[in-house]
């Protein structure tokens, strides 16, 4: 049984909201410029829980010389990333499968895709993200910051999804469990409503 089918279900739901909602957004640009400096000519990325493909488009404009590479858990994701973002090969696979890739990349960003796998997932996924990386590579990851590790279902007319709050030491257990080195730790307020604030933070690893 697949545990997060219903977030996927809700995921093919949200496509085009979500390219609509998060695509404007530049508050991360300075934290995916870091890696992207860090690339040599010609690097070939992965970009993982890619939704859209925000990440790979912002890519794109930058540095066209580097080569994306999109998964998502989501078909109509995968379809709309697609037709946005330039791209070399594309996988409709989950955070918890991407052990079956076989190639391994200069760097992998994953721009808010933790927080939804749970903690036991979440320990795999570093694992496995840490054997497609070449020696020197770089793992980008970002995720919404909570003092305590936590989960709530987010509900709407369209479907629900379950997501998952980790806190740094949580984090950087895991981290230092899989031998990563934190190269660089940005935290960046983002606006959830006209009152309230979210902290969230962006990481790069490197091995």
């Amino acid at each position: 049984m697949n545990k997060y089918k219903e977030t996927q279900d809700t995921w093919d739901k949200l496509s085009e909201i979500y390219q609509e909602k998060f695509s404007a957004i530049e508050l991360y640009n300075s934290s995916y410029n870091t890696v992207l400096e860090k690339c040599e000519a010609n690097s070939v990325i992965l970009d993982l829980a890619c939704a859209s493909g925000i990440i790979s488009q912002y890519i794109n404009k930058q540095r066209a010389d580097i080569q994306c590479d999109l998964l998502d858990s989501s078909p109509k994701m995968i379809e709309l990333a697609k037709t946005k973002a330039n791209h070399r090969n594309s996988y409709v696979l989950s955070l918890t499968e991407i052990s079956k890739l076989k190639e391994k990349y200069d760097a992998i960003f994953c721009g808010f895709g933790i927080p939804f796998i749970d903690k036991y997932d979440l320990i795999d996924f570093f694992n496995n993200s840490k054997n497609l990386l070449k020696s020197n590579g770089l793992l980008y990851l970002s995720y919404v910051y909570s003092e305590s590790d936590y989960s709530e279902v987010k509900t709407n007319d369209l479907g629900s999804v379950k997501f998952h709050y980790y806190s740094e030491e949580t984090i950087n257990g895991i981290i230092n469990i899989n031998s990563f080195i934190k190269t660089h730790e940005f935290e960046i307020k983002y606006p959830k409503s006209e009152n309230q604030i979210e902290l969230h933070k962006a990481l790069i690893l490197s091995i």
